[in-house]
This record gives structure tokens, sequence and C-alpha cells, in this order.
């Protein structure tokens, strides 16, 4: 178990702005969950999990509207659990980690097992109400590409989740309490939606908790791009360079900028990008090269080190979230060898958001990779909130 020496949340529960009603399109009773069956996966995970009182769970889909990096009107969806024989009056926002299968959105339904949608279930039957949006690029806008660590698309789109969950809450449940949580691609979401819902001022936050995010993407880009060795995790790196690439004007470079022949067309040639179609067709028949050092071109490397590719690093700044005040306090957790997101990311962040004013606690989870850190963050959460 991780043991937490934090403090907790204060009880004092903040007032929310009336919601909109700008947000919610439809809703649909998709599945059940009994407590027997979440009590019985809770006990496969967590020590002493007979000491919760479960619930049966409803799961609902949502659909909801959005926008995309563009600034256009999209409808996303996502799921919300509600326990059924419990008056909840606190609310998660679930931001879900890296997927790149459709089944696995929140709004597919809930497989029980020992997976994060399932930990979430746990909460919900626990006495939470819990959201969880799927994303543009997943569910309703499955169409679409998502937009893989693009700090704007992700923040706005667990906004508007969030937003309309309130206002498919308004008649059935009084909420009080809002808490933000995620984990990796997610802990950056996570971080991300608290910076912009307080911008926006349209709910108030309790306490957020991401974990394992990217969210010094400068320092982090600059880390990686200058390692001399075989990044097991290069697909996602790729991944995320590819979205800014597309995503900014300013950029729009063929991969030969970035990356040196044969292996500018072989990512060219990949009809859809991502972490599994470059793990799939290039990786697994070690066709694409690992080594930054061997992958990138000299040229884009420098660029990034010495300051000159100023395009590429507006760019990276434009993700970053380090230059804000958190309104609600954040427990920032990391695994401390995660080689995968690096501890950087967090241990830099918790120094600039408290130097600027922000209430933040961080929890290092000693001795754990990025993947061995999860069930600590998930058991830790619980035990705070």
């Amino acid at each position: 178990m991780l043991s937490c020496s934090k403090d907790k949340p204060e009880d004092e529960a903040p007032k929310l702005i009336e919601p909109t009603y700008e947000y919610l399109f439809q809703t649909s009773l998709e599945q059940s969950l009994s407590a027997s069956s979440i009590r019985f996966i809770a006990g496969l995970a967590v020590e002493d999990a007979e000491q919760y009182n479960y619930q049966d769970l409803d799961v609902y889909r949502l659909t909801y509207k959005t926008q995309g990096p563009d600034g256009g009107a999209i409808e996303a969806s996502g799921a919300v659990l509600i326990p059924v024989d419990t008056e909840s009056q606190k609310l998660i926002s679930y931001q879900h980690g890296t997927i790149t299968n459709q089944e696995d959105a929140p709004s597919h339904g809930i497989s029980l097992g020992l997976n994060e949608l399932s930990a979430m279930a746990i909460f919900a039957s626990t006495g939470f109400i819990v959201t969880m949006p799927d994303y543009i690029g997943y569910g309703a806008s499955s169409a679409l590409p998502h937009p893989y660590e693009h700090r704007a698309s992700l923040a706005r789109a667990c906004n508007d989740m969030l937003l309309a969950t309130l206002e498919f809450l308004e008649e059935k449940k009084e909420i009080e309490s809002i808490y933000l949580m995620g984990y990796s691609e997610v802990g950056y979401a996570t971080l991300s939606t608290q910076q912009y819902i307080e911008s926006q001022n349209e709910v108030l936050l309790k306490a957020v908790f991401p974990a394992a995010g990217a969210y010094n993407k400068t320092a982090f880009t600059k880390a990686i791009i200058q390692q001399d060795e075989e990044l097991e995790f290069i697909d996602s790196y790729l991944w995320v360079l590819d979205v800014y690439n597309q995503i900014y004007s300013n950029l729009n470079r063929p991969w030969s900028a970035y990356v040196k022949a044969p292996y500018d067309e072989m990512l060219s040639s990949l009809s859809v990008l991502n972490r599994e179609t470059i793990s799939t067709e290039l990786l697994e028949t070690k066709m694409l090269e690992q080594n930054p050092q061997k992958l990138f071109k000299e040229e884009f490397i420098n660029g990034i080190v010495d300051g000159t590719d100023s395009a590429f690093l507006e760019v990276l700044t434009d993700n970053d979230l380090l230059d804000w005040i958190p309104k609600a306090p954040v427990y920032m957790y990391h695994g401390t060898e995660d080689d995968y997101v690096l501890p950087l990311n967090t241990i830099s962040t918790v120094d600039n958001l408290k130097a600027s004013g922000g209430m933040i606690s961080y929890i290092p989870i000693e001795k754990k990779d990025h993947f061995s850190a999860a069930f600590d963050y998930f058991l830790g959460v619980l035990l705070s909130v």
C-alpha cells in the first residue's frame, strides 16, 4: 500500500455555478454493474476491501457538444457511473489513460477486471459519481484523429463532458464536491483541464489528482531527443510529434524534416499514425530505429537543444503546464523509476506551480515504474477523498 504523508483536502465544499444547459445532447442507460461483482474485483486489488459499503451501479452513455483543435463543433461522448442506492454528492471526473482501441473507450462499457475503468467502478460503487470522457477520436467522434497530448483539445473535451454531466445530474443529484483524476496521458489532461476550468470559472474544484503526466513538454522533449540508447516508447513520442505537426500550421513539415531516411518514408506510408500502428507495422518488424540519435535528424535535435527551432519550441511551450496559478489543491503522483514519462515532468511542474503560489503536494511512488505505480496511485487517491 502507498502511505501518503499529505493532508487531505479540506472538508468545506465549494458551491457550483449553475450549468448552462448548452452541452448535453443525449443520454442512455447502457449497463448495470452489481455491487457483488465490484466487491469481488476490489478484493483482488485492495487490501481490506471489505471495509467499504459497495453499491450497484448504473452506467450511462452521454453525447455532448465540444470543439476540435480547429475550433469546429464536435459531438463527443463519455460514460457516467452512478451508485444506485446512495445520494452521492461527490463527483469525480476521471480522464482515462492512453488507448488506441475504440472498444477501450469508457462509453463502450466497463469490463470488470484489473484495469483503470474497473478502478473507477470501485470508486463509484463506494459512493462517488464518476464521469469519464472518451476524448475526441473515440466513441461518438471516432471518425476523427485523437489529438494525443494536445493540451487545449484534451482540456476542452474534458471540461465540456463535465458540464454535460452536471446538466444530466441536475434533476437527479445535488453535487457539492468535484474532483479531477487521471494517470499518464491524462495525468496531463487532468492538469490541463484544471487550468482550463479555473480560467473559465464554470465550476469550482475541491481537489485535483494528476499522475505520471508529461506536463513539461519542453524539458521532456529535450531529454528524450538527447538520449543515445534505444527507447522502448519511441512510438508514443512520434505520435505526439505527428499530432503537433498536424495541428499547428506554423509546423506542417514533412517527416523528412524530423527523421532520417528511410524512416521518413516509413512513417509517411502509415494510413493512420498512432502508437499502435507505429508499433505493429514498424517496431515489431524491426524496421524503425528506436535510438533518437539514429532516428532523428541532427538538425532537428540541435534546433531543439540550442533553441534555434523557435517554431517547434513555441508549440512545446503552448503545451507546457508550468506558468499559471492553480486555485484548487493539487496532489501530484509519479513513480520514481518511470522511464516512459520521466519524473522530471512532475518535479519541475511542482516546483513551478509552488513558486507561483499554488497549493501543490508531490507524492513520489518509490521504486515503481510507469505501469507498476498505477495501483499505488488509485489506492492513494481512494484513501484521500
